[in-house]
């Protein structure tokens, strides 16, 4: 299993990093995990998708430093086959559909989701989790202005954004080589919408969990060194950057 940063950032790019986008190589797949900004960075992977004719793409949430990058896949993918997972409808008032009409509303877009590719599925997903390709995700709704979704896949990795620390989905998930999580400061800076540091550390160690740590979705207000100080170098914890690859 093998993780590539696409963008590390939450909210805008800032600080040469782009928006959330993750590249996940397991089990002959090619999974990306939301679809930011970062998108624009498969020029530097080209090597990757040309291993691969089906890509498989997951939203956590549909907020746009999540998803804007979609309209940006048509530059790699016109000979390839686009599978989409989206939040279900019952999360959103429209689900998928509502996204598309939005993303490609005709006034401000000439493309179309179906578009993208040579073939598109799309497919919904809630709280029952879904597989690809007899890859098993594990789901889990969490708190944040809409409902975003971690994701589990295989009991290796939890992918986890724009949330508070939730200890319930942390503790399930406490067997995972590598844990994903947001970081948006030192200490809470968000009224509680958001992961801070210090509220992560703890309840990571109240669980023990022994794994390591990845801080993504990083505020952009702050600095490398700003993230650096906060984990004060510690082993088992890696502030993303863009472009990093991680083997889980």
């Amino acid at each position: 299993m093998k993780l590539t940063v696409l963008g590390s950032n939450g909210w805008f790019p800032a600080n040469g990093q782009l928006t959330a986008s993750y590249m996940l190589e397991y089990n002959g797949s090619l999974i990306i995990i939301d679809a930011g900004t970062g998108i624009a960075n498969f020029y530097l992977h080209k090597d990757i998708l040309e291993k691969y004719d089906t890509v498989h793409v997951i939203l956590s949430h549909y907020h746009f430093d999540h998803s804007v990058g979609i309209v940006y896949l048509n530059r790699w993918m016109t000979d390839k086959q686009l599978c989409f997972y989206f939040p279900a409808g019952k999360y959103y008032h429209s689900g998928a559909i509502g996204f598309e009409n939005v993303i490609f509303a005709k006034d401000y877009n000439s493309g179309s989701l179906k578009g993208l590719a040579k073939r598109v599925s799309v497919f919904e997903y809630d709280e029952n989790g879904f597989t690809i390709n007899r890859i098993k995700i594990k789901t889990f709704a969490l708190k944040h202005s809409n409902t975003s979704f971690a994701l589990n896949f295989d009991g290796k990795f939890l992918y986890c954004t724009d949330t508070s620390v939730d200890e319930n989905v942390l503790k399930e998930n406490i067997n995972c080589a590598l844990i994903a999580h947001e970081c948006w400061g030192k200490t809470d800076i968000s009224g509680g919408r958001h992961t801070d540091f210090e509220s992560l550390a703890l309840v990571l160690n109240k669980i023990g969990y022994a794994g390591k740590l990845l801080l993504i979705h990083k505020n952009p207000d702050l600095s490398a060194n700003d993230y650096k100080e906060m984990t004060q170098n510690r082993q088992d914890i890696a502030v993303a950057m863009d472009n990093d690859v991680i083997e889980i």
